[in-house]
């Protein structure tokens, strides 16, 4: 190696330590689910919380409760958390809220970017988040973020939590909810979690080595929201989401 090849490598590495540090300098974010009001929740899931300038706390974990979140505490002009609950209707209640990662940064292809190399970080952040969540072992999971799916277990050869997902046939079961038609079920797929990836590569198998207690959950892609309002017509309303949670909890079989 040359020395001007050398020096490139040494920047470029003090550079992305420099990028994470000052994203992890922003301090942390998570959601408080021990006032849920259910054993086996409805969970939605994103991949990390966003972040506003001049809203760092720097070594702080500060914590929201879903159900409560009418306002973003430090942008009181922010309805973002009210909105989602709204959204949801009568089911927030049963709700719980998680991101995969606690780090705040509002522009999903700059973390992943900066942290693509830090596996560590996100190996162990990702281990703790599905602690939280094989422990609250929800019925049904709505992961609202799409790019981020692949952490969940859907690529085999890299597959972080490592959780095997079967598409749900409307046929198999009774009384499927109407609202659950064949256009959504192709913009907004179902599935049901059948166990683990058996890839010595899955992450989290000291803690979890065979079983897990989403066997028998439900698993759904989606999307917080839609810029276009002729997408946010096609999103599930309140009165679909509590149909959804109805049968969820009479056809999960999830321990």
């Amino acid at each position: 190696m040359d020395n001007k090849t050398m020096n490139q490598m040494i920047l470029y590495r003090i550079e992305k330590e420099s990028e994470q540090n000052q994203i992890l300098r922003r301090g942390f974010v998570t959601c408080d689910n021990d006032q849920v009001q259910i054993d086996s929740p409805c969970l939605l899931s994103g991949i990390n919380p966003s972040f506003m300038k001049g809203t760092e706390h720097e070594g702080v974990i500060k914590t929201f409760v879903f159900a409560a979140a009418i306002e973003d505490p430090e942008n009181k002009g922010n309805t973002y958390w009210g909105k989602k609950r709204k959204q949801y209707g009568r089911i927030y209640k049963e709700m719980a809220y998680l991101d995969l990662f606690p780090i705040r940064e509002s522009r999903q292809p700059v973390f992943e970017k900066v942290f693509r190399e830090n596996i560590k970080l996100r190996k162990d952040l990702l281990e703790i988040t599905q602690k939280a969540i094989e422990e609250m072992h929800p019925r049904l999971i709505i992961h609202a973020n799409r790019a981020s799916l692949y952490y969940w277990g859907f690529v085999q050869e890299a597959p972080w939590m490592g959780y095997v997902f079967k598409r749900v046939n409307p046929d198999v079961y009774s009384e499927f909810p109407k609202c659950m038609t064949p256009e959504r079920l192709e913009m907004f797929p179902f599935y049901e979690i059948t166990g683990f990836s058996k890839n010595s590569q899955r992450i989290n198998q000291e803690n979890y080595p065979h079983d897990t207690a989403l066997q028998g959950s439900f698993f759904m892609e989606y999307v917080m929201e839609y810029r276009k309002k002729e997408d946010r017509q096609k999103m599930y309303s309140a009165k679909d989401w509590e149909e959804i949670w109805d049968w969820v909890k009479r056809f999960s079989s999830s321990s």
